[in-house]
């Protein structure tokens, strides 16, 4: 994969930390969907972990693009739902994806 034109550093690193965020959204999910829907919450946690699965997907697809530096619109959308996802995760779940978010907004402009 290529780094896009111009200064990318700051682009690829809100791609990396939203495909963790997402990757840790989603391995968080199958874990509350597996051993929460038999044990604690029943239905519940089959409608959270669902949830968690695709804002997870999206974060990690957001990521792929923003790593590329293609479509500014997905990426930044794969951002937010890393974002969205982790706030009932955990707090350093939450910083990569906030960290992410900023660091592709900012570079809106190596976009193609």
């Amino acid at each position: 994969m290529e780094a896009p034109k111009g200064e990318g550093g700051l682009l690829i690193a809100g791609g990396i930390l939203t495909i963790l965020a997402g990757a840790v959204t989603i391995i968080l999910a199958l874990m509350v969907g597996s051993i929460g829907a038999r044990f604690i919450l029943g239905g519940g946690a089959l409608a959270l972990a669902i949830i968690g699965l695709i804002l997870g997907v999206i974060s990690i697809v957001g990521g792929g693009f923003a790593c590329a530096g293609r479509n500014f619109g997905l990426s930044l959308t794969g951002g937010i739902c890393a974002t969205t996802a982790a706030i009932p995760v955990c707090r350093p779940v939450l910083l990569l994806a906030i960290l992410g978010l900023v660091f592709i907004a900012v570079r809106r402009s190596a976009f193609s």
